[in-house]
């Protein structure tokens, strides 16, 4: 949290069960960060620190759904923040002409 809101937090904290506190940023992995999904969420990401990537809504069930959701030549090369409206889903890393869906397996729309 921001140092502005640390009163109003510790308040919180004083009243409510804390369940979970601030923004994962994800394990190091190989010399590389492999963002956690809360990063991804996260309401204050600069949108411009990893190519993003905008789906429209049947993309972006797909995605949802760790289905195959649009061409690997719609990413760019690496890692994506996956989007539809501007608003974040997750992540995405386009590894030549793949792409490995990045959200974890619990968030995913496995029926409907």
């Amino acid at each position: 949290f921001y140092a502005g809101q640390a009163a109003a937090v510790r308040a919180l904290a004083g009243s409510l069960a804390v369940i979970h506190s601030g923004v994962c940023m994800g394990p190091i992995f190989k010399g590389r960060l492999r963002p956690d999904q809360s990063l991804a969420l996260f309401h204050d990401l600069r949108h411009d620190a990893a190519a993003e990537t905008e789906l429209d809504e049947q993309e972006a069930i797909a995605y949802l759904r760790h289905a195959e959701c649009a061409p690997a030549d719609r990413f760019a090369e690496g890692l994506n923040l996956v989007c539809h409206r501007g608003m974040p889903l997750g992540w995405a890393k386009r590894i030549g002409g793949r792409i490995n869906n990045m959200l974890p397996p619990g968030w995913r729309i496995v029926k409907g």
